[in-house]
């Protein structure tokens, strides 16, 4: 079992339940854990045959872009959703999104989704 983590992929959206989320870019920080078998990957040297990570922060920023979620939970769900489907080897995809400063009492909000085949 192989396991993929890409930390801190910076992002803004349209994110929040608050009527001034809803009108300015919210900056978003994720984070995304990705877990399949890597025995054909590494057996072959294959990068056809492994999840190629290079290609994860453009789509999570592209996910997070097109957003108009409410919530952290179902836009980190769609991060989750769109890795499953984009890579067919990955078994599970656990996507952590962060708004920094949101609070004043704390310095972020995190939430974490994991999505499993």
């Amino acid at each position: 079992m192989c396991v993929i983590t890409i930390e801190n992929i910076a992002a803004e959206a349209i994110i929040g339940v608050e009527e001034h989320e809803r009108t300015h870019l919210t900056p978003v920080i994720a984070t995304v854990v990705i877990r399949y078998d890597s025995s054909k990957a590494e057996k072959n040297d294959d990068i056809a045959e492994a999840v190629d990570y290079a290609l994860l922060p453009q789509m999570v920023r592209k996910t997070v872009a097109e957003s108009r979620c409410r919530l952290l939970e179902t836009l980190a769900g769609r991060i989750g959703d769109r890795i499953l489907q984009r890579f067919a080897q990955a078994e599970t995809a656990t996507v952590r999104l962060c708004k920094p400063g949101i609070l004043p009492e704390a310095a972020a909000v995190w939430v974490e989704v994991s999505r499993c085949r």
